[in-house]
């Protein structure tokens, strides 16, 4: 709008200084040939204007709201000490757990470690598990049919009762004797091959005993004759000397069937 002012105000000036000038632009303006000139100096002029118009009310600044400050979290030097104290004992006992599984692991391959030979590694060839409790079909079927079986009759620790006992032989590799009282294996005997040598020394007993699944069994006594262990499944079990080797091992399973 104030383009349009400026204009009428020179048109003014105009027509004090030089009212002649004026009354023939006035003339001429209402003439037919002059009207479309007359229409484009008055649009551009308000052109003009409303785009200044517009300009002014476009870069008016944008009130905003002033973001407000977040505090700074408070910290409890307590609470942080003691989650730090914590974190400490939680890594101190997690690595403790490691260290003490790494060296039960490490005594566990030592024991599946042969005594006799160094650096190999032993294997169980009968596990004593694997019979001991099982009855004489489950021994066929795991054995196959034995080479002799002899029936008898057992007394039955510590009472006059007798009950009816058979035993199961296998004679390939040494005899192994299964003895079954009440329809289970109660006693197990195993007599070595005289082909295969193992000395009486206790790294040799600890590799025989490893062959037969006992490699937990704990070695309680030993003398010339015998060598007495225990383990926690079995009652009895010993391991008989033949001239510094070897001879034959005996368990029993439970004390009623000593």
């Amino acid at each position: 709008m104030s383009d349009i002012f400026l204009i009428l105000v020179l048109i003014s000036i105009v027509g004090i200084f030089s009212p002649t000038l004026l009354s023939k632009f006035i003339k001429k303006v209402l003439k037919r040939r002059y009207y479309v000139l007359a229409t484009i100096v008055f649009f551009v002029a308000f052109g003009v204007s409303s785009d200044k118009e517009t300009a002014k009310s476009t870069s008016l600044p944008i009130a905003t709201t002033p973001a407000k400050a977040i505090p700074a979290a408070t910290i409890d030097p307590v609470k942080a000490k003691a989650d730090a104290d914590a974190k400490l004992k939680a890594d101190a006992d997690k690595k403790a757990k490691e260290e003490a599984d790494a060296k039960a692991k490490a005594e566990a391959n030592a024991e599946d470690m042969s005594a006799m030979e160094p650096g190999k590694k032993l294997m169980v060839v009968t596990d004593v598990f694997d019979v001991i409790g099982k009855t004489e079909a489950e021994v066929i079927d795991w054995k196959g049919e034995p080479e002799e079986t002899r029936k008898s009759e057992f007394r039955l620790s510590g009472t006059n009762i007798k009950v009816p006992a058979k035993t199961l032989i296998y004679s390939k590799f040494g005899d192994y004797e299964y003895f079954l009282v009440d329809g289970k294996v109660q006693r197990f005997t195993y007599t070595t091959n005289p082909n295969i040598v193992w000395g009486f020394e206790e790294k040799n007993l600890h590799d025989f005993m490893y062959t037969f699944g006992l490699k937990d069994a704990k070695l309680v006594e030993k003398n010339e004759k015998v060598a007495v262990y225990k383990h926690d499944k079995l009652y009895d079990i010993r391991v008989f000397n033949d001239g510094g080797n070897i001879s034959y091992l005996y368990i029993i399973a439970d004390e009623k069937y000593k």
